[in-house]
């Protein structure tokens, strides 16, 4: 927590405490093969977000064991186009498809529970319009693995607790087959819902150290079981979300890092970086705004920070409800005088600012506490 007066020419003199520092919808259509695709890119077309050019489409060995990889596809739209995956097992019609949990990205690794079934993977594309979906073909029949070949029974798991710093280690699970089976370890790095998984380079033994680069993200493990017979993979459900974002920051479009208040932790704390009273006086009664921009103390703009103003004495300005930070750190509070405001030569308005984070105490945890002033009249 953190006390400190601005001065009214909106210079802020900090008083610290001892140890501070739409139409479109997600469309489900149940339809087979190449169809579902054509139905689901035409639809998108005609609606808001990206345009669908080209479906995606799914390469690989439908076989138990075997990895099969996907495509995007190719989209059109409005600036940055971000996509979401989501494989789905149908059956050896290509009908009544249901969502895989945890099968959003990419790559899918096909065990057991896929033999005699097909599988097709929807891409939802999304730009500054809107979003838009579309579903693949679907593969051939899944084929069981070789006779003898290393089979999962048992998905692998991850052991230990997943933080920064620390490690978690890997159960191949378990596999039937032909002696002798080898395992392979190879790491993935997931975004905070298990999706979007991305190999990590270099990480392939049975225990990973978790680095900046995950916090925020989940982890899973991709083991691959080999003996005479063949080979067969299987993939680990991901680890919970690391605390902290990725990298510890998120770059701005104006190339200024911000930060999730969710993630700032003692000894880091909430900092007033800046007010801007507008207008920059009052002559009258009428409602001004107070822009208020919340960093942490490692001078990062904090995301969702919760911001209340309060004039006091109480009869000054009217009760102002708390509001959230944006991602650039900066609220703007809207603020009604009341008849008890005195406008006059020499006279100033006192405002009390506090910013917060949810769920820590009113004024414990990371919050920080300042007075500021606004004139109500000219100059002394």
């Amino acid at each position: 927590m953190r006390g400190d007066l601005v001065h009214p020419t909106g210079a802020i003199g900090r008083l610290r405490r001892p140890g501070a520092r739409r139409r479109w919808a997600a469309i489900a259509v149940v339809a087979t093969g190449l169809a579902a695709a054509l139905i689901a890119a035409s639809s998108a077309s005609g609606a808001g977000g990206p345009k669908n050019t080209e479906v995606p489409a799914i390469t690989g060995t439908p076989q138990a064991g075997q990895t099969l990889q996907a495509t995007t596809g190719v989209w059109t739209g409005t600036g940055l186009i971000t996509y979401a995956e989501q494989w789905q097992r149908c059956d050896a019609l290509g009908a009544n498809c249901v969502e895989l949990p945890f099968a959003r990205s990419l790559s899918l690794t096909l065990g057991s529970g896929d033999v005699n079934h097909t599988l097709r993977i929807v891409v939802t594309a999304t730009d500054a319009t809107g979003s838009a979906a579309v579903t693949s073909a679907v593969t051939a029949i899944v084929g069981p693995a070789p006779v003898g070949a290393p089979t999962n029974t048992a998905p692998p798991t991850i052991a230990g607790t997943a933080n920064v710093g620390q490690a978690v280690t890997a159960d191949p699970g378990t596999w039937t087959g032909v002696p002798t089976i080898t395992y392979a370890f190879a790491w993935q790095r997931c975004d905070e819902t298990g999706a979007n998984c991305a190999p990590i380079a270099g990480a392939n033994a049975p225990a990973y150290t978790a680095t900046d680069k995950d916090a925020g993200g989940t982890l899973r493990v991709v083991v691959t079981a080999t003996n005479p017979q063949g080979t067969g993979s299987a993939t680990s459900v991901p680890t919970a979300r690391l605390p902290g974002s990725p990298n510890g920051i998120t770059t701005l479009p104006n190339g200024g890092k911000s930060v999730a208040v969710a993630d700032i932790a003692l000894p880091n704390q909430l900092a007033i970086a800046s007010v801007k009273f507008t207008p920059p006086s009052l002559s009258s009664r009428n409602p001004f705004t107070l822009k208020v921009r919340i960093e942490d103390t490692r001078h990062y703009a904090v995301n969702g920070a919760i911001v209340y103003a309060l004039g006091v004495p109480y009869s000054r300005v009217a009760t102002v409800p708390e509001a959230a930070t944006k991602a650039d750190g900066t609220v703007v509070l809207t603020l009604h005088p009341l008849a008890g405001l005195s406008l006059g030569r020499g006279q100033y308005l006192v405002i009390f600012l506090r910013a917060r984070k949810p769920g820590d105490p009113i004024n414990g945890g990371v919050s920080v506490r300042q007075l500021i002033q606004l004139r109500t009249g000219p100059p002394a």
